[in-house]
């Protein structure tokens, strides 16, 4: 089949690149086949990612990022205690914006999507669903089945163990309160060494006999550590033993230890009494900051033989993510699908199997004839993952658990098919990487008369202050082409969302993250997210509620 339009073409070869991205990020078997249960969740326009929104996020390990931003001073000032002032003011400033960013970080990533087969990104109506909330009900649900009664040597050497360590009315034993003491007492005189060590390495008139004036710390090192030995260890330490060993079944202590971990994750969210989040980040670090390059993004360049070629060889039959070249059911108000430069609002689109010229019904009468010619495509793109320390998968992988009041399999039916649309499952699948794409350029010297459309629309754009006007491109919202967002910027710092924000260390961060035309090359400096991969959980839980059956 001849090819269609040229910005058609290039949108089908960019989709087709980074849809085979994902796929072959997926892990595989030994034999080299793919693993099943994992789901490819496009979006039809990418969702633009402000920096000020989400980078550089404060860390519960790490505080809050200081030394991120290529950033000035405060301007100097002769009274020190100005100077002062304004730093602690910048400090105060950057701390609260890392805040945010972390709680839109989480809130990015809370999202549960719909299981489909086909490529297309569902969220759940009534006003979604939340992976933290599902997973922690889920966590107070969760019940181990009983363990059989231990046997009676065991029991007997439990019942000998417990004598040595602890009285009838449950203080320690007169021995282990001793091995107690003994065991604080060498583990400070190896602190009171070390102190010791490094106060005489440092000092340069006693580095050189260190050495030597450390025997007497060391001579208590071992006297701790022989009195704690020689004094009823190897009996406390039998019936310590003897207890750790015959332990909890392991669904028992699998479950108690995720709901400590949940918790040790469940962090305060400052100023709002009462509310926490569990704590959860995307690597890299500086995903959302587009003029970062320091975490291995790929680059991709498409010309015009490229996606001609791929173009003649696929047709442009392609329905992934929404996207079919030759829908005909492609008028609405649903956006432009995969038929090149448009936008995203009331539309109408001529029959597809002759030519895809699409216009707009916005008030302005904006319309573009995808007449362009010669495209080049350049971009970076990369696979985002998503780190949940407070989410402990195992548990689903384990055996001999129910959940209280539920069926077997009401969590997941392992399978992606029979949950297709399934709003019933409880956790059916979780996001573990997002696909970003940033730093767009796509340029040629022959427009066409989209040149001129693209032209008016930024023009507009960029005289308005607001970033959504009604006055700006009429009832138009929002140019797409193909999976990616072109949300129009403006070139005063006032404007929308385009300027800076200020660090700690009191400089600017680039924030202008939206889309430029300058009448050869149409510019998206920022990133945006534009599929989804999740991971379906294995069947669960694996035993009905034992009480369903009574019933």
């Amino acid at each position: 089949m001849p090819i269609d339009n040229e910005p058609r073409a290039l949108a089908v070869d960019l989709l087709s690149n980074v849809l085979n991205y994902i796929k072959q990020s997926t892990p595989t078997r030994t034999d080299g086949k793919a693993t099943q249960g994992y789901v490819y969740s496009v979006l039809r326009v990418g969702q633009m990612i402000s920096p000020a929104d989400y980078a550089q996020p404060w860390s519960p390990i790490g505080g809050t990022p200081a030394d991120t931003a290529t950033a000035q001073q405060p301007p100097a000032d002769p009274a020190a205690a100005a100077t002062a002032a304004a730093q602690k003011a910048a400090q105060q400033a950057n701390t609260k914006r890392a805040l945010r960013a972390t709680f839109n970080v989480e809130n990015l990533v809370d999202t549960m999507l719909v299981v489909t087969n086909d490529e297309t990104l569902e969220t759940y109506s009534g006003g979604g669903r939340h992976l933290g909330f599902a997973y922690h009900e889920i966590l107070q649900a969760m019940e181990a089945l009983p363990t059989p009664p231990r046997s009676a040597d065991d029991q007997a050497r439990l019942d000998a163990a417990q004598k040595v360590l602890w009285n009838a009315d449950g203080t320690p034993t007169p021995l282990y309160a001793t091995y107690t003491r003994n065991q604080t007492a060498f583990a400070t005189a190896q602190a009171n060494y070390t102190l010791k060590s490094v106060q005489l390495v440092a000092d340069p008139d006693t580095a050189d006999q260190a050495e030597l004036l450390l025997r007497p710390e060391q001579a208590k090192v071992q006297q701790a550590q022989d009195q704690w030995k020689t004094q009823g260890a190897p009996d406390v330490e039998a019936a310590l033993a003897a207890i750790e060993s015959l332990g909890v079944s392991l669904e028992q202590g699998a479950i108690m230890d995720a709901r400590k971990l949940y918790e040790a994750w469940n962090i305060p969210v400052l100023n709002v009494p009462g509310a926490s989040m569990p704590y959860s980040f995307v690597l890299p670090s500086t995903w959302a900051a587009f003029d970062k390059d320091d975490s291995g993004w790929t680059q991709l360049t498409i010309k015009q033989d490229e996606y001609t070629s791929h173009y003649d060889s696929h047709s442009y039959n392609v329905n992934v993510g929404g996207w079919n070249g030759e829908s005909e059911s492609t008028s609405g108000d649903l956006g432009l699908s995969i038929c090149g430069f448009g936008f995203n609002g009331s539309y109408s689109e001529a029959d597809s199997n002759s030519h895809s010229e699409s216009s707009s019904d916005s008030k302005d009468g904006s319309s573009f004839k995808n007449d362009a010619t010669n495209l080049t495509i350049d971009f970076e793109y990369g696979l985002c993952q998503i780190a949940r320390p407070w989410m402990m998968t195992d548990l689903f992988r384990l055996q001999n658990w129910y959940l209280k009041g539920e069926k077997a399999n009401v969590i997941s039916t392992g399978k992606v098919d029979d949950q297709v649309g399934d709003e019933k499952a409880l956790l059916p699948m979780f996001p573990t990487h997002f696909l970003v794409i940033r730093n767009v350029n796509i340029s040629t010297s022959h427009w066409g008369s989209d040149g001129q459309t693209l032209r008016d629309y930024y023009e507009k754009h960029s005289n308005s202050a607001e970033e959504h006007s009604s006055s700006v491109g009429g009832g138009v919202e929002v140019p797409v082409f193909g999976p990616l967002c072109l949300d129009a910027g403006a070139s005063h710092s006032e404007s929308g969302y385009s300027g800076s924000y200020s660090d700690e260390s009191g400089g600017t961060y680039s924030n202008d993250y939206k889309a430029h035309f300058d009448g050869t090359t149409l510019t998206v400096r920022g990133a945006q997210i534009v599929a989804w991969l999740s991971e379906v959980l294995p069947a669960c839980p694996p035993k009905d509620d034992p009480a369903l059956a009574a019933k």
